[in-house]
């Protein structure tokens, strides 16, 4: 598509035969928008964990990671600026396991994501 909407777009394959039958596949969900978007990694993590966010408006985030128990095991605060921002939080004292990381920031972003310790 050379010219989304922003917002929800739907779209599905239309499938002709030699015979001339048609079918159409599943309609799918695409997204495209300016808000803010956040990726972590590595998953599963061992020492360093690696967040990007990519950020419509400068301003501040605030970073969660919780336990199974949903103890916040770290939290950090950073100030963001208009476009990609990288973020990395120490898990090297942590035990392996599952974690929950929370962000928001004052532009309305609210992430939850899951990653593993090992």
């Amino acid at each position: 598509d050379a010219h989304p909407t922003s917002g929800h777009n739907y779209y599905r394959l239309q499938q002709v035969d030699i015979d001339g039958n048609r079918s159409y596949s599943q309609t799918v969900d695409v997204y495209f928008g300016t808000e803010s978007m956040v990726s972590l990694y590595p998953n599963p993590v061992n020492t360093e964990l690696n967040i990007d966010i990519q950020s419509a408006n400068a301003g501040h985030a605030w970073v969660k990671v919780l336990d199974a128990t949903g103890r916040v095991v770290r939290m950090i605060e950073a100030s963001l600026h208009e476009g990609r921002n990288s973020l990395q939080v120490d898990m090297s004292q942590l035990s392996d396991g599952m974690y929950r990381v929370d962000i928001h920031d004052e532009n309305g972003l609210h992430y939850t994501g899951s990653m593993q310790k090992k």
